[in-house]
């Protein structure tokens, strides 16, 4: 009976590790993909100490990474909260001990983490830095070690995790349901600005910015916005403030805390520098040799945004001198934005100067020069008379292309001992007027509306005002053909409504005849609407990128006011071309198609035909483009059209997120001449065939899917150089080899090989290739970038006039993974046989007590203690 339940037990403890090996895998890497996933290793159970380390990554903000019960009461507990890594030590009856690093660590980067424990300390290092705490009393350790998972009422961990080490020995990760073997980690949010991703959603706080992905701006991008929400409307006093500013917006520069002041109803912007008190110069003879690099309150790209933004800027300079020469000589001068040394000196004056005293402004002259009033009339500024008496020259710089000052040099101070000496005073960048504010106004009346507008976009901005009394009205809508996705409206007294739902209530009126900013933002994890930078409202309704946008209502809800500023995605679009007066019946008189689009109207409704223009949109507002997958190319036979020759410039856009591909190639009937690529890092690459082939490598662009890039190949002959660009990133290399075999008598040209996504606004020298070409599309969507595209379908993109060869390798492929399939079988097979096969040799002692016996039979025979054959064994030591 025992030995039967004894068998039993067996049976059942293979079938128990049968089952657990067919769910778990030991690994060094795993990923926790579900916060219920755990992990439980043993542990040395009644040791004097605690040692462990790990690494991590994860996107996650919180969540329980390692979990300890002590033995002698208490427990360790180590978690990401907030994003910090953060550890809780409690043992016996004392107070919990806290130790956390106030660091960000939910970046998807690897972190090294190390936990030490014993009776005298506890010590927790996280990618070589430390904290420590002091203990005094002994700690026993617990059986396990739970890593990840949700226990004890706390979030699990999701990330990945590798080189375990516990008690001072390297552990396997064995992983259980909710855990997979390798790191595969993704950053579901794809939150901007520093935002943390957690349970898909972006937490904004901290960023100085909001919105589904971080991406909307919390602080006006101007004073004039700034004084505008503080309703700042005093005129004739000087009125001023700091003002936290976001001069781009949406894009990359952080807000900067800039000074705001209203000066009558002109509001002015000035940003200070480290050199605003005037700075003696002594002892500085040499040309140049004292020299004074000006460091602002605010980055140089801020500085340029706002400069570009103003309508008006200057700079105060002035040299005060003794005995101390400025211009003549060329003892000083000043840097513009550009780094360029400035010859001349700024003047005072504001009136229209001759054009003799414009010429003597080239050749090095002070305000004084150009109305021949310096102290030596015989010179042009008043320090170049080097009279032993305090002089000064000073002036505005007021061109915008100039500013601010980079630097300053001067000389002739002669040396500490000597009565040479100058002064010198810069002021603060002074800029007003708001281009934004400035730009066209768009006045709807009754009955008027504002032609769709077709867009792909992520962000929409605009202004708006009013002064109706009351009634509902829609500011702005999206939709997706006539289904409306959102509508935002106000009562014009003090409520907000989205999707005819009221939605926020503000504290002063909505139509009061100010200007209010709205801006939507959509992603893939929702919507968000803003009003005056402050939200109103955000749900996690995601909808599509292409979109129609309308303003001006429906009837029952019109708008009536003024709408300026409107930007997609951070470009400026202009509404005033697409108004429709409500004494408009012809619905294609306004001409709403875009690039020779043809209007056609339907009843109450119109649409844009844009197959003669090779276009794409509602309106034939986008580019034509073609999609590939990765397997396929697109040959295009050239001789059958007048192509420029030779070739000295190619253009088009790409989206891919494809590596080490060909995106496009050019041969002639010899050899290929170029290949423009993508490499395994997602950089640009030109490869060029001058007599033997040279690789042009653009390393500072990555190429993308979520964003078009403007790529260019530009070739010029005369000067023998060769220019690649992304957009504003560009290479320029000399070319080498014979330059005339480039691009002479090119008679094919493909397209992609090996990359999947989208090529479009093709141009080929001045051509239009997909008007070259005659390439057309059926519909009047191309699904290229709009939407995804159905395997197969690519043919509905070309007419019959258009020589094309789509080559698949499906077959080939499939070939080859089948070989690989056999051959790793194969030698899986004939592992498991070699390891099953009856091993080493054998010892045999039929021969004892017969050494003599002349064969083997006779041994045995006669042998004193029988064959007892034993199996030679092997140590493994």
């Amino acid at each position: 009976m025992i030995s039967k339940m004894v068998r039993w037990a067996t049976f059942l403890l293979w079938i128990q590790t049968m089952l657990y090996n067919t769910v778990s895998l030991s690994v060094n890497t795993a990923t926790f993909s579900k916060e219920d996933a755990f992990l439980r290793v043993v542990g040395f159970e009644g040791a004097l100490k605690v040692n462990f380390s790990l690494e991590f990554r994860t996107f996650q903000n919180n969540g329980v990474l390692l979990y300890h019960k002590l033995s002698s009461e208490g427990y360790i507990k180590i978690y990401l909260d907030k994003s910090e890594i953060t550890a809780n030590i409690q043992y016996l009856n004392t107070l919990p001990i806290k130790l956390q690093f106030n660091q960000v660590m939910s970046d998807g980067h690897w972190h090294k983490l190390d936990f030490f424990l014993d009776g005298e300390s506890g010590i927790l290092r996280l990618d070589n830095e430390s904290l420590m705490s002091t203990l005094d009393r002994d700690i026993r350790t617990g059986s396990y070690y739970d890593i990840g998972g949700g226990l004890h009422g706390e979030v699990g961990y999701r990330g990945c995790i590798r080189n375990l080490v516990i008690d001072g020995k390297p552990r396997e990760v064995e992983t259980m349901e909710g855990m997979s073997a390798g790191c595969y980690l993704e950053d579901t949010c794809g939150c901007k600005n520093g935002g943390l991703c957690f349970k898909d959603e972006c937490d904004c706080t901290g960023t100085q910015y909001d919105g589904t992905l971080c991406t909307v701006p919390l602080y006006p991008r101007t004073c004039t916005q700034a004084m505008e929400l503080t309703a700042v409307s005093t005129a004739g006093s000087k009125i001023g403030s700091q003002q936290l500013l976001d001069i781009d917006g949406p894009g990359h520069l952080p807000p900067v805390e800039i000074s705001c002041s209203l000066e009558g109803q002109e509001v002015i912007t000035s940003i200070g520098h480290d050199n605003e008190d005037v700075t003696k110069v002594d002892g500085f003879q040499e040309p140049g040799s004292f020299q004074q690099n000006i460091h602002y309150q605010a980055s140089w790209d801020f500085i340029q945004h706002l400069i570009d933004r103003s309508t008006y800027c200057t700079q105060y300079l002035r040299y005060d001198c003794k005995q101390s020469r400025l211009l003549d000589g060329s003892f000083g001068w000043w840097v513009n934005s550009n780094g360029k040394r400035e010859l001349s000196w700024p003047s005072t004056m504001n009136q229209d100067i001759s054009q003799a005293a414009a010429a003597a402004v080239t050749i090095g002259s002070c305000s004084c020069g150009l109305n021949n009033s310096c102290f030596d009339t015989g010179k042009l500024c008043n320090c170049d008379a080097s009279a032993d008496q305090w002089l000064s020259d000073e002036g505005f710089i007021k061109d915008k292309r100039l500013l601010p000052v980079s630097a300053l040099f001067f000389g002739d101070t002669g040396t500490p001992f000597d009565n040479k000496e100058g002064r010198f005073s810069l002021g603060r960048l002074i800029c007003s007027g708001d281009v934004e504010a400035l730009s066209p106004i768009q006045i709807l009346s009754a009955g008027d509306t504002v032609a769709p507008l077709a867009f792909e976009m992520d962000q929409i901005y605009f202004q708006f005002r009013s002064t109706e009394r009351e009634g509902l009205m829609e500011i702005v809508s999206l939709s997706n053909d006539k289904t409306a996705l959102l509508r935002v409206e106000t009562d014009c007294l003090s409520t907000i409504l989205i999707n005819r739902k009221p939605i926020q209530t503000m504290t002063s009126r909505i139509c009061n005849g100010r200007w209010h900013s709205v801006i939507i933002e959509r992603s893939h994890l929702g919507l968000y609407v803003g009003l005056d930078y402050e939200k109103i409202w955000k749900d996690r309704t995601s909808i599509p990128r292409a979109l129609l946008v309308n303003f001006g209502g429906q009837t029952g809800s019109q708008f009536i006011g003024g709408l300026r500023s409107l930007t997609i995605d951070n470009k400026p679009v202009d509404i005033r071309q697409l108004l429709v007066h409500s004494d408009r019946r012809d619905l294609c008189r306004s001409s709403p198609c875009l690039n020779g689009g043809i209007c056609v109207q339907d009843g109450n409704s119109m649409y844009c035909d844009c197959t003669s223009v090779h276009k794409q949109g509602e309106l034939c507002e986008l580019d034509l483009g073609l999609s590939f997958a990765a397997e396929e190319y697109l040959t295009i036979d050239t001789r059958n059209y007048t192509l420029q020759s030779p070739i000295r410039s190619i253009q088009m856009s790409l989206s891919t997120d494809s590596r080490d591909g060909v995106i496009m190639s050019a041969d002639t009937l010899k050899s290929n001449v170029f290949s423009l690529s993508v490499t395994r890092s997602g950089q640009l690459s030109l490869t060029y065939n001058s007599g033997r082939k040279y690789t042009v490598l653009v390393v500072q662009t990555v190429l993308r899917k979520e964003r078009i890039h403007h790529l260019s190949i530009e070739f010029d002959e005369r000067k023998r150089k060769v220019k690649v660009s992304d957009g504003d990133i560009e290479k320029v290399q000399s070319l080498a080899g014979d330059v005339g075999l480039l691009l002479d008598d090119v008679h094919l040209i493909t397209l992609a090989g090996g990359i999947s996504g989208c090529i479009s606004a093709l141009k080929i020298g001045d051509s239009n290739a997909f008007t070259m070409f005659n390439l057309r599309h059926e519909s009047r969507t191309n699904h290229c970038g709009l939407e995804k595209r159905i395997r197969g379908t690519q043919s509905k993109y070309f007419s019959s006039l258009y020589s094309v060869e789509v080559v698949t390798n499906s077959l080939v492929l499939g070939l080859g993974v089948s070989l690989v399939v056999v051959l790793v079988s194969l030698i899986i097979l004939g592992s498991i046989r070699y390891m099953r096969r009856q091993k080493g040799g054998y010892y045999t002692r039929e021969d004892e007590g017969n050494v003599e016996a002349t064969d083997p039979d006779s041994a045995v025979l006669n042998a004193v203690t029988g064959p007892k054959v034993e199996r030679r064994r092997e140590w493994i030591l």
